[in-house]
């Protein structure tokens, strides 16, 4: 679980840290960039949470 919570936090810096610089920069591809962590950490968490239910269920 340490490790899913450093995950979420690289990923919730990155998804910031993107948006901010798009502010300052007005540059499309922060905005890009930042939209493509966002997903991939909705897709990285539904797949830890599937994972979770599928351990539940054979259990």
């Amino acid at each position: 679980m340490l490790f899913l919570r450093i995950v979420a936090l690289l990923i919730a810096l990155g998804v910031a840290g993107s948006a901010v610089a798009w502010l300052v920069t007005r540059d499309r591809k922060w905005l890009t960039r930042a939209y493509r962590l966002l997903w991939i950490g909705v897709a990285t968490g539904l797949v830890f949470f599937g994972v979770l239910l599928v351990e539940r269920l054979a259990a």
